[in-house]
């Protein structure tokens, strides 16, 4: 996604949206990576409520 106060915001927005329209599995991908972060986000929010450290490996999978 592109940075809203990016500089060059609307150009990136477009440049995303058309790789978006390019084909089916680019936004197939991005909604993958997007409950991604949303799964990582609420453990994150559970692991600080119950005072445990969170740490997203680099493959992403723990």
């Amino acid at each position: 996604m592109p940075d809203p106060t990016a500089p060059q915001y609307r150009q990136a927005r477009r440049a995303f949206a058309d790789w978006l329209d390019a084909a089916p599995g680019h936004a197939i991908d991005f909604e993958r990576l997007r409950r991604w972060h949303l799964v990582q986000n609420q453990l994150a929010a559970a692991a600080r409520a119950e005072g445990r450290t969170f740490v997203v490996t680099e493959d992403g999978l723990d």
